[in-house]
Order: C-alpha cells, then structure tokens, then sequence
C-alpha cells in the first residue's frame, strides 16, 4: 500500500511540473511574440532605435530560456528560431525594413505554432 501511494505521488508530480511547463511556455512565447511584433511595427515606422530595443530584448529572452525550452520541446523549432533571430540581426544592421518585418512576423508565426503543438489539452496529459 506504501508503494501505491509513492507512486501516486510521484504521479502527481510530474503531472503538475509538466502543467507547469505549459503554462511558463505559453506566457513566454506570448511575451517574445509581443515584442517582436512591437519590434516589426518601429522598423515599419521608420524608428530603428526602438526597434532594435525590442528586437535585443526578444533576443536575451530567447537565449536565456534556450535551453530550458529545448529540453522540453522539439529541437528543430528552436533552432529554427535561433536562426531567425540570427537573420533578424542582419537585417536589422542592414535596416532592410520588409525583410526585417517578415522576419518577425515568421518568428511570431513559428511561436504561436509552437505553443499550439505543446498547450494544455485532454490528450497532451495522456
């Protein structure tokens, strides 16, 4: 009967970490998602200091959770991702404000697909 109930609880454990990670997950993508595209409206607008900003800050978000998010999601996205930002870089050094926006808008669009494919639904707990 000790063993049932250690089980039982270590069940629920893993049960509420791996709710836990869903929810930390949406919230950051939808706070780097918000950045960027905050980050593609300054570029369209012509103010490149606000834009390069937003773009760091998404940038410092991104590679201090890399590798939590990487352990916990398939690879291909995030390095996909991390080639994005790598890219959005360039461009805007460049200040080429059409590949610049589209850019962010792939990288919003990789986000929110992401998150679709990890969030909290019956059979995800499965």
């Amino acid at each position: 009967m000790r063993r049932l109930w250690i089980g039982i609880v270590l069940l629920a454990v893993m049960l509420a970490g791996g709710i836990g990670m869903l929810l930390f997950s949406r919230d950051f993508y939808e706070d780097f998602s918000a950045a960027l595209q905050q980050a593609s409206d300054a570029a369209q607008a012509g103010d490149w200091a606000q834009a390069g900003a937003l773009t760091e800050k998404a940038t410092a978000q991104w590679t201090h959770h890399q590798r939590f998010l990487a352990s916990f999601t398939d690879h291909e996205p995030v390095e996909e991702v991390s080639m994005l930002l790598s890219r959005l870089e360039l461009f805007r050094n460049a200040r080429l404000t059409v590949d610049f926006a589209d850019t962010c808008q792939s990288l919003c669009h990789l986000c929110e697909a992401i998150d679709e494919s990890h969030s909290l639904k019956w059979w995800s707990l499965l």
